[in-house]
This record gives structure tokens, sequence and C-alpha cells, in this order.
């Protein structure tokens, strides 16, 4: 299991996944999110190849950070995801919306995601609302 600090999705989104000679599996569009103790838990990245997604599971990954990421696996073992309504992904059902804040007083709109490797895992610990995630999504910060 790759260990790495904190990131932000938007630092990762539309990145290349690598395998392990190097070769590109696919540029990460989405993560698989689960209920997880004590944090939720990221299960899978899916990645677009030649306009299809694939999945790579969190436990193929062998780097992780806003520099490399690299799976594994090769091209031949990728699964093809097909998305459904029960997967909570991070871009299609996180990003962008609007939630309520932790004082309850008022909605606030996800900007970004901030990620940390605990036990070996990849967990969200924090959303970002702020001018900064904004700053973060268009390259600035």
């Amino acid at each position: 299991m790759p260990i790495f600090g904190e990131l932000f999705l938007s630092e990762i989104l539309k990145k290349p996944i690598l395998d392990l000679k190097g070769d590109n599996l696919g540029t990460l569009r989405d993560i698989i999110i689960v209920r997880g103790e004590p944090l939720p838990e990221m299960k899978s990245l899916i990645v677009s190849r030649k306009k299809k997604k694939f999945l790579v599971p969190w436990e193929t990954m062998s780097i992780f950070n806003k520099r490399v990421m690299a799976s594994t696996l090769n091209s031949e073992e990728l699964a093809p995801y097909e998305p459904s309504d029960e997967d909570l992904l991070a871009v299609r059902d996180i990003l962008d919306k609007q939630i309520v804040d932790a004082t309850g007083a008022k909605v606030v709109r996800v900007n970004d995601i901030k990620l940390e490797g605990f036990e070996g895992k990849a967990v969200l610990v924090a959303v970002d609302v702020g001018m900064r995630g904004i700053l973060r999504r268009l390259g600035i910060e």
C-alpha cells in the first residue's frame, strides 16, 4: 500500500495512472468512496482511456502522490467500469455540490476534497469550501 501525506483531489484529477513499467493505464477521472471506520475510504480509482472507463482498485496502487500514481496492474488486467447509482463517486456526487456547513447555519459549495493516508488506506478527511479550493482547482494555487 502506498503511504502519502495530505493531498487534494483537484491535484490528482486528470493526471495519468502508470503501470510499473511506466506505461499509461489511463487518466484519473473519479474515485469510488466507501464507508470506513473512522473515515470514508477510497475503494477504487476510475480511469479513462480511449473514451472507455476502467477500475483501478486501491489495493493495486504502489505509488500514490500528487506527482506520480502507479498501479501494479497492467493494461490487460484493467476491469471495465460500469456506472452505478449505488457507487458514491467523489467528482460526480460530492465535488461542486451544495452541503450544509458543520454548524448547520448555511449552505456551502464543495470546491475540493482533502485526502490523507491512514493505516495504509486513502481516506477522505475534509471538504474545502473556501476560496483556496477554487484557486487550487483553477491551478492558481
